[in-house]
């Protein structure tokens, strides 16, 4: 009796021994298969979270809007940044709200440059368009002087009281020309090349740039040297 009870002791303890050493692979296996999973998914999350961090970042280290306003310290308005009728523009005001000096982007593309003086009484205008340059200097109101470069020529127009121009220099593909006009704008007098139609047979003359024409109000030649 004695010996079956020791039989039967030494089989269970070797059943128990058997499933302790199979829960312990199994545990193994289980924690092998977790870190297997678990270390890619770790990484991915990671990525996520830093892609997002990175993208919160910089949306920080910008400012978006469609207007800016500086005001001092009444509450003025001194400078405005934002899109305008014409395009987008930046304008600097003096203490009354009137814009001193202007900065702009048309939506052709065309950048400008408006300064104002104080008392109203003489501005300066810069453009530059897909023609060229252009540089103008105004009284109160009416141009005063005009440089620009337009189609590959530059020119030079100086204006009377008036508005229409005084003195205009130029040059072209035919050679340069100085005119002189009166203060309605008719031409007086050219010295270099002038384009001229004859009036009896409406054929284009293009004149030599050593050449002097003076003209009639009606702009008829009255005088040229020298003659041809």
């Amino acid at each position: 009796m004695e010996a079956l009870e020791q039989v039967s002791l030494d089989g269970l303890a070797q059943r128990v021994a058997r499933l302790e050493r199979r829960n312990r692979t199994l545990t193994l296996a289980a924690a092998f298969l977790w870190f297997v999973l678990a270390f890619p998914i770790a990484g991915l999350v990671f990525l996520e979270r830093g892609r997002e961090a990175a993208q919160k970042g910089a949306a920080s280290s910008s400012i978006r809007a469609q207007q800016f306003v500086v005001v001092d310290d009444a509450g003025r308005e001194r400078a405005v940044l934002g899109p305008s009728p014409f395009g987008t523009a930046l304008a600097l005001k003096d203490t009354e709200g009137v814009s001193r000096a202007e900065l702009s982007l048309g939506r052709d593309g065309m950048a400008s440059l408006l300064l104002l003086s104080a008392d109203d009484s003489c501005s300066i205008s810069a453009l530059a368009s897909s023609h060229g340059p252009m540089l103008r200097f105004f009284g109160s109101t009416l141009p005063t002087l005009t440089l620009q470069w337009l189609n590959g020529y530059p020119s030079l127009e100086l204006f009377g009281p008036n508005g229409p121009p005084l003195i205009a220099l130029s040059g072209g593909a035919d050679g340069p020309s100085i005119d002189v006009c009166d203060s309605t704008g008719q031409k007086r007098a050219t010295l270099g090349v002038s384009h001229l139609t004859m009036t009896r047979t409406g054929a284009s003359v293009t004149t030599a740039p050593s050449k002097l024409m003076l003209y009639d109000k009606d702009g008829k030649v009255i005088f040229e040297a020298p003659r041809d």
